[in-house]
């Protein structure tokens, strides 16, 4: 979970930084491609950890059935 709170960090400085970098009047392009990378990399993350608590219930009700 903190490591996944890091990269998000990690992400929304870089970000951060490309926005700034586009607001020079350069790259824009750049920026959004990175904010679609960055979309779709939280995207994926949330669904991992969705999965993660998935699996994690199922694990419960088996041990608490037997």
């Amino acid at each position: 979970m903190l490591t996944e709170v890091l990269k998000e960090r990690e992400a929304q400085i870089e970000l951060k930084r490309l926005q700034e970098k586009a607001s020079e009047g350069k790259d824009a392009e750049w920026l959004q491609l990175a904010k679609r990378e960055h979309e779709t990399a939280i995207l994926q993350d949330q669904e991992k950890a969705r999965q993660r608590i998935d699996a994690t219930k199922t694990n419960q009700r088996f041990l608490t059935a037997q």
